[in-house]
């Protein structure tokens, strides 16, 4: 009697276990004999220093942070009112966008201009955008969505305003027009198109001047920001770091933010 032949299935090869754990294992160095995990950069005494200037970094850093306005923008179709508080000459500075640890958009200080190699330069692909920065009061309310103030209504808020492109014109003819050569108390109406206008709009009419009266009634929350500290010239190595441009990070375009700006009790303009 024949034997009935059985053609069997092929089986699954395995991936090799040694293979597996060889590409998970990290890369070490061999110094005197003795293994060392790769990136360890301090030992002792200097480990300790480096921790504390860490530190001391991230706490000035906090601080910056904690005292910078957030940046005034509108939604496509959005209007807004805005009161200038700049009353010195109006202070410029080239800026990148880019994408913080976070995952928000937040502006960067391009140090091109100071005449070194710019990393966020290199890694977009482009310069800083050449930017006009004013301190307003925008007066759209909004409420406290979380903390000890949740719920509460802000009628009006300190923000940074950035003026830059087909707007900066018209800024120019403002101020070459004023006879005392400042933007402080202008009532400024914004309103913004679409997502391919500023982020301020691009529709803007000049409504005349706030009493100082009135702007005195805010005490420091009506006066500029410190420009030369929220946009003092960082350090290539630093931006490197920060924003991991050597992976080419890449900034992009802007977003708006929810925010919970300094109180400012409401005004009557």
């Amino acid at each position: 009697m024949a034997r009935r032949l059985v053609k069997r299935r092929p089986t699954a090869t395995k991936p090799s276990t040694a293979s597996t754990v060889k590409t998970r294992k990290r890369t070490v160095a061999t110094t005197g004999g003795k293994r060392s995990v790769s990136g360890a950069t301090a030992r002792g005494s200097e480990g300790f220093e480096r921790g504390k200037q860490k530190r001391e970094a991230q706490e000035a850093e906090y601080e910056k942070q904690k005292n910078t306005p957030f940046t005034f923008r509108l939604q496509p179709g959005e209007d807004a009112e805005v009161v200038i508080l700049d009353s010195e000459p109006p202070f410029f500075v080239s800026l990148h966008k880019v994408k913080n640890a976070r995952g928000r958009w937040e502006d960067e200080v391009c140090i091109a201009d100071s005449g070194v190699t710019c990393p966020l330069c290199e890694s977009e692909g482009k310069a800083g955008s050449y930017t006009m920065v004013l301190t307003v009061l925008d007066r759209r309310p909004y409420k406290i969505k979380s903390g000890p103030n949740a719920g509460k209504i802000i009628k009006n808020s300190k923000k940074l305003l950035h003026v830059k492109g087909r707007n900066l014109p018209k800024f120019e003819r403002q101020y070459k027009g004023k006879a005392n050569k400042n933007f402080r108390g202008v009532k400024l109406a914004c309103h913004r198109d679409g997502d391919k206008e500023s982020a301020m709009g691009e529709d803007l009419q000049f409504l005349g001047r706030v009493p100082e009266g009135t702007l005195a009634k805010f005490g420091d929350n009506g006066v500029p920001a410190d420009y030369e500290t929220i946009y003092a010239i960082p350090d290539a190595e630093e931006l490197r770091s920060k924003h991991n441009v050597s992976k080419g990070t890449v900034a992009g375009a802007e977003e708006f933010e929810d925010d919970d700006a300094d109180n400012l009790d409401a005004v009557k303009w």
